[in-house]
């Protein structure tokens, strides 16, 4: 099929009558036209000149048009074209110093989209709405809708324009350290020993001076595999209350010495 791609008259006044609220809510939305591509009115390949009426606006009810100029207008058509293009997320640069974005993941990941091909040829990509990252401190999964995109330019059906955002948010700085944490080790069967039993945590909190740690909260895990190995290197994990942020487990890895 075809579209309009362009209008050569890029401006239509109206006058209108109606009740003001329904009027104004015309005036600021994309608006359209009721356009009929006749052969008589082909003026080349790809351009019309059409004949204007009151039934060629899409009015909202209790609205009616008293006149309009120009009483003619030029239009382009063009061939309408399907393009799969990904999303990206428009975060805005608000979050607090103390953090920052490590990972983040939008799902769908792309869409598909549907225009005339000269309009399409510009869309590379498209963006969510603005995402206020201000009040984050930690993960976050929100919906948000897709940014409004050219007039001409629409998403194809069945298409969603609501997408789930992830934020992995990371203070940058500890403000607080936590020393000589119990190591709990996590074996089904296996048998181990390790010279290794505490760690510490680097993590930041509201307030360090004021904070009242509770150690019962706190558990540092290091689960040991089933495996024929004598020795094994093991990444250790923290499960901390929300109110505290980890940023750095020391040692990241201990060593593991088997039993038979």
């Amino acid at each position: 099929g075809k579209d309009v791609s362009s209008l050569i008259d890029k401006k239509i006044r109206l006058k209108l009558k109606g009740s003001r609220i329904y009027i104004n809510s015309y005036i600021n939305e994309n608006n359209l036209l009721n356009l009929k591509l006749d052969k008589k009115n082909k003026t080349s390949k790809n351009k019309y000149k059409l004949n204007l009426a009151t039934d060629s606006f899409q009015l909202p009810f209790g609205v009616s048009v008293v006149d309009f100029f120009p009483k003619k207008i030029l239009v382009e058509v063009d061939k309408i074209i399907y393009k799969k293009v990904p999303v990206k997320l428009n975060l805005m640069n608000d979050l607090s110093e103390q953090y920052r974005v490590v990972g983040s993941s939008v799902s769908p990941s792309e869409v598909m989209i549907q225009g005339p091909r000269s309009a399409m040829r510009k869309v590379s990509h498209v963006f969510t709405a603005p995402i206020s990252l201000s009040e984050l401190s930690s993960d976050k999964e929100i919906k948000v809708k897709l940014n409004t995109l050219d007039s001409r330019i629409s998403l194809k059906e069945n298409n969603t324009d609501l997408v789930e955002v992830e934020l992995l948010i990371r203070p940058k700085q500890s403000n607080l350290e936590i020393k000589n944490n119990k190591i709990y080790f996590l074996s089904s069967t296996q048998k181990f020993i390790s010279s290794v039993k505490t760690a510490q945590l680097s993590v930041l909190v509201n307030d360090a001076n004021t904070f009242e740690l509770d150690r019962n909260k706190i558990r540092i895990i290091a689960i040991v595999p089933e495996t024929n190995r004598k020795k094994i290197k093991i990444e250790l994990k923290a499960e901390l209350p929300d109110e505290i942020h980890l940023l750095k487990i020391k040692p990241r890895f201990i060593e593991v010495k088997l039993l038979k």
